[in-house]
């Protein structure tokens, strides 16, 4: 019997707490309350991993928990799970 349910996602991307990889040269963005418009930006030295925080799939963006705070990162500069 064919199920009507999605494909289960393997990397887990829906779920807060994916470690994710973000390489060297990559904007990162912080927001302020109101999120209309950036308030800081870094861009990563290094490469390093970090948690995911929550996926916002109307910007393409990724809320990562970096340096104890969070950030924004575009979904198309991570790999889930490495």
């Amino acid at each position: 019997m064919m199920s009507l349910l999605p494909p289960e996602d393997p990397l887990n991307r829906d779920q807060p707490g994916t470690l994710v990889f973000v390489p060297s040269n990559v904007k990162l963005l912080k927001y302020g309350k109101n999120k209309s418009f950036p308030t800081n930006y870094k861009l990563t030295e290094e490469p390093f991993h970090a948690l995911m925080v929550k996926r916002v799939d109307e910007s393409n963006h990724v809320e990562i928990h970096y340096e104890g705070d969070t950030w924004f990162v575009k979904e198309s500069d991570i790999t889930y799970g490495e």
